[in-house]
């Protein structure tokens, strides 16, 4: 998922990312950074209202994880999410997007299988993710996965974009993934469109998604998927941190 961005949002966004360089560049005594090269905003930016987020969890600004539990918190009729893997020990993000399906919103999210995982590194994303899929089809999360063809000599239609979709009203595009590294650790960015044409024309591209290359994930296939793999389970335990 990429986005084409013109107008003021444009500097900020290069501000930020100039911000976090030289922050980890200080301690390497590099003698070249990166020069600004803001632009101006163009007359023909877009009419959309957008909003640039940010965090950087070494200072305890956890902005990314703040807009989208927010987001989960304000939902009354559906959440529609993708992301290349479910990383959800007990957390804020999780407690969200929980408490929304208990209270009747309809949450659906969609991720990669063991098929297409085995494109990065041998699915193991897939194994961490399948720790956390109980407590939320519990919940009455529904759960989807990609799938690709079975022949290895073909390539996997690989999950990388990650989508969040509230509402039909408000979407967010950016780097992160529903995981705990996201929350705690990386240094996240979002873009925010409020804009229901938008998010509309979004949802029909994710329901496309799951229609076209997906199969839902039901409690019986989650436990076979556990049987079948409760070797890599065990190791995928001491993963988490890496996701």
């Amino acid at each position: 998922m990429d986005l084409i961005v013109e107008g003021p949002v444009v500097r900020r966004i290069q501000e930020d990312f100039l911000r976090n360089w030289k922050h980890f560049a200080a301690n390497t005594k590099q003698e070249y950074l990166p020069q600004p090269v803001f632009a101006e905003a163009s007359a023909d930016a877009g009419t959309l209202k957008t909003r640039y987020v940010q965090s950087r969890p070494w200072l305890g600004e956890y902005h990314t994880m703040e807009a989208l539990v927010t987001a989960f918190q304000m939902a009354r009729k559906r959440i529609l999410l993708t992301s290349q893997y479910l990383v959800l020990p007990e957390c804020l993000l999780r407690e969200a997007l929980l408490e929304a399906a208990w209270r009747g919103v309809e949450v659906h999210i969609l991720t990669n299988s063991h098929n297409t995982g085995q494109e990065v590194g041998f699915a193991a994303g897939h194994m961490v993710t399948l720790r956390y899929c109980s407590i939320l089809l519990e919940a009455g999360i529904h759960l989807y996965q990609m799938v690709g063809p079975e022949e290895e000599e073909m390539p996997k239609p690989y999950l990388h974009a990650k989508t969040f979709l509230i509402d039909g009203e408000w979407a967010a595009v950016g780097s992160f993934n529903l995981s705990v590294r996201s929350c705690y650790i990386e240094s996240e960015n979002l873009l925010v469109v409020q804009d229901e044409a938008f998010a509309a024309e979004q949802e029909s591209l994710f329901w496309e998604r799951v229609r076209r290359n997906a199969v839902e994930l039901t409690e019986p296939a989650l436990r076979e998927l556990k049987e079948k793999y409760r070797t890599a389970l065990a190791v995928a335990g001491y993963l988490d941190l890496f996701f």
